[in-house]
């Protein structure tokens, strides 16, 4: 090494990558000594926060080893590959896992530039990670193998051995994808129907919501085990309390509670191992077009599945003669909106409560304190509301109340609606709603017409 680049003067240059906020903004150009590339200093847009200390992120390797030709080091590629070897040398990565897993996922969050040097960069880092035992890293490749990347084409044979590594042994989406493949037939003859539902089955042992469906997929088809509508439906219906609840309460669930309630609508739809109930199937289509849309899962919106949904919702729709429109706040809204939550939390006040005895109405508010889904079947609508919501209830045979704030929504039977505040263990009744006989019908939209509510 010569004088001029002893270890002091790299060190002095490395320097420049800390802190180097306004060094960068006053450059044209910057390199990275990580990567080794050179680039435009305006393409500098992410950067560490270290309490008030900003150091830029390299756009195409996203590694704060950055500096700016404002520093006046003579910046090029002969000196950039001098620093890397020096501060990184060829097994950084190995010795330095950390850094490979922060690379690993500003790649997989979109923070690094999509070239194929860069894709080519993640995934041999993803190896090394892999290599080295690490679970995350380790499915993370198998799903990369499996689906492919921008620049890198599928490699089935590779995803499988990720996905048979003994580190996934017990990973129930491992498991499941696995399955999914065997059934599929991509693994090849070797594999089954047989060996997706041993995948599935430990799947569900170790808790996964997504291989509960599955498994219902199997019975509904026949596949290695004898067609049982029932069971397949029993097995939905079972697993779907915890798919609500952890989808409404804990935002869990996003990419498997539309699937959840597609298969359940279908069942509906055409009494497969349930009764046909047409206002409950729609009530399930339209929570999985919500669901969908809402978070954004653009790989379902364009899925067979959804433009079967669409299909099915049309059709129920003209059979029941239902159009679509703005939703109306009355009591079989309120029913196809909170007939399944009665075991879940549903914090709000109720106010400015008016009994009609005479005309058999009663007018409403209810405050609701966290986000809830507003479900108009007969309308075919669906969407959040939250705060205060004005409700115009008829065919009612009276009203009670002893409080305001409520924890709890219960429909008792099709006989009355009740509000309880839970205290401990206990459930102290605020309000009751009781309907008249000819009002019980909740779920078929049978009201006299009358003003629409507003929120």
């Amino acid at each position: 090494m010569s004088e001029e680049l002893s270890e002091n003067v790299l060190e002095s240059y490395r320097d420049h990558c800390r802190d180097n906020e306004i060094e960068i903004v006053q450059s044209t150009k910057c390199g990275c000594f990580f990567c080794r590339s050179i680039f435009d200093a305006r393409d500098v847009s992410d950067w560490t926060n270290d309490g008030n200390v900003m150091s830029a992120l390299c756009p195409e390797c996203g590694v704060d080893a950055v500096i700016g030709d404002a520093s006046g080091i003579p910046l090029s590629k002969a000196l950039l590959k001098t620093m890397n070897l020096h501060f990184y040398g060829e097994d950084y990565i190995k010795n330095n896992p950390e850094a490979a897993r922060a690379y690993v996922a500003r790649y997989i969050d979109g923070h690094i530039t999509p070239k194929p040097r860069n894709e080519e960069l993640f995934l041999k880092y993803l190896n090394v990670l892999a290599e080295q035992g690490d679970e995350k890293s380790v499915l993370f490749a198998a799903e990369f193998y499996e689906r492919g990347g921008q620049f890198i084409r599928p490699d089935l044979d590779k995803a499988l051995a990720y996905y048979t590594e003994p580190v996934l042994a017990a990973n129930s989406e491992a498991l499941c994808q696995l399955g999914a493949l065997y059934d599929s037939g991509a693994a090849g003859e070797k594999y089954g129907p047989k060996d997706a539902f041993e995948c599935y089955a430990k799947a569900a042992a170790l808790g996964s919501m997504k291989a509960v469906y599955l498994m219902s997929d199997l019975y509904l088809a026949g596949r290695y085990v004898k067609r049982d509508d029932r069971f397949a439906f029993a097995l939905l219906e079972q697993g779907y309390d915890e798919v609500f609840s952890g989808y409404l309460q804990r935002h869990d669930y996003q990419d498997i509670f539309p699937e959840f309630n597609y298969r359940i609508a279908k069942a509906f739809e055409y009494g497969i191992g349930v009764n046909k109930d047409d206002m409950v199937s729609l009530r399930h289509y339209l929570l999985a077009r919500f669901s969908i849309e809402s978070a954004g899962l653009f790989d379902l919106k364009n899925s067979p599945m959804v433009a079967d949904m669409d299909k099915e919702m049309k059709l129920l729709a003209r059979k029941n003669k239902l159009h679509p429109g703005p939703a109306t706040f009355d009591s079989d809204t309120f029913y196809d909106s909170f007939v399944e939550l009665s075991d879940e939390t549903v914090p709000g006040s109720i106010a400015e409560a008016v009994y009609d005895e005479k005309e058999k109405t009663l007018h409403f508010k209810i405050d609701f304190e966290s986000p809830q889904i507003l479900t108009d079947i007969a309308a075919l609508s669906i969407g959040f509301i939250q705060g205060e919501t004005t409700w115009d209830f008829y065919g009612i045979a009276g009203f009670r109340s002893t409080g305001s704030h409520f924890t709890h929504i219960r429909f008792e039977g099709e006989e009355s609606l009740r509000f309880f505040q839970q205290s401990g263990d206990d459930f102290d009744l605020v309000a009751e709603i009781t309907f008249l006989g000819e009002a019980k019908g909740l779920v078929v939209k049978t009201k006299p017409s009358k003003p629409g509510a507003g929120k």
